[in-house]
């Protein structure tokens, strides 16, 4: 009974620990944010900035509010699906469509289950030149990883906490009491918490190291190398995605949904961090 209690005393204090590596990575990673920035708007002000936005998208100006509402992301405050979602509204008003996937990618990124956000995508990839399907394998993909795919990283992170803490009761009151069941649900609330932990630390690595871009000029061409002295393979448009593979003097490596690669001007592309 000592030796079993104290195995499950240690696998507790070790799972304590992944927490706090999962947090700590978390805040590692984490974009920091300058001080200097001075179009942020301060937090004490977001939710007026943001009404103030919206009735500049409402009369037109659609500009000025591409402007606050990137005042608002670039600020020390809380960000939200519905700014990213306005920002996009706001480019594709202004028929910039590229600007306008990118936040609307990061809107789904919030709230992924958000079928506003997911009507608009698909809206605004249809206005785009190029047509470029994403490959059968990619969705099919996404339908197996559902719980990747279709919860936000807040939501991930809470189902992980959850999990661990539920296995962690269940296999201390079965140390005491041995049905059967109360050992499927802790095996089950173990595993559940390991998928989302592994699902987390994927979002942190990959928020970290953003490697997906879409075109935001209305041309470009893409080379056979970081260099306008390389041969041009083809052109893409505004609204074209595509995911990073190298960086060099002020270039990115392609590659497009369809495997065709080549290197653009990064000024050309949006990073979708």
């Amino acid at each position: 009974m000592k030796t079993r209690g104290t195995s499950a005393l240690l696998r507790m204090a070790l799972g304590a620990v992944l927490v706090s590596f999962i947090w700590g990575v978390s805040s590692f990673f984490a974009p920091g944010r300058s001080s200097a920035d001075s179009t942020s708007v301060p937090s004490q002000h977001v939710d007026d900035v943001f009404d103030i936005a919206n009735e500049e998208y409402k009369a037109g100006n659609f500009e000025d509010a591409v402007r606050l509402y990137q005042g608002l992301l670039a600020g020390p405050g809380p960000k939200n699906a519905d700014m990213h979602y306005n920002l996009g509204n706001a480019y594709y008003k202004l028929h910039e469509y590229g600007k306008a996937i990118a936040s609307y990618r990061r809107a789904l990124r919030l709230a992924p289950r958000d079928e506003d956000i997911h009507a608009n995508l698909r809206h605004v990839r249809s206005m785009t030149v190029d047509k470029i399907d994403q490959p059968k394998g990619t969705e099919l993909l996404r339908e197996i990883l559902f719980f990747h795919y279709g919860v936000s990283r807040p939501e991930a992170e809470g189902i992980f906490l959850c999990g661990y803490f539920a296995a962690a009761l269940l296999g201390a009151v079965c140390l005491w009491q041995k049905p059967r069941f109360l050992r499927l649900l802790a095996y089950t609330a173990l595993a559940v918490a390991i998928i989302f932990v592994v699902s987390t630390v994927t979002r942190v690595y990959r928020a970290a190291n953003p490697n997906e871009a879409v075109v935001v000029v209305e041309e470009a061409d893409v080379h056979t190398g970081p260099g306008d002295n390389y041969m041009v393979s083809f052109d893409i448009h505004d609204g074209t995605e595509m995911e990073t593979r190298k960086r060099q003097d002020g270039w990115f490596q392609v590659e497009l949904p369809d495997g065709r690669r080549g290197w653009i001007r990064a000024s050309q592309l949006e990073v979708i961090s």
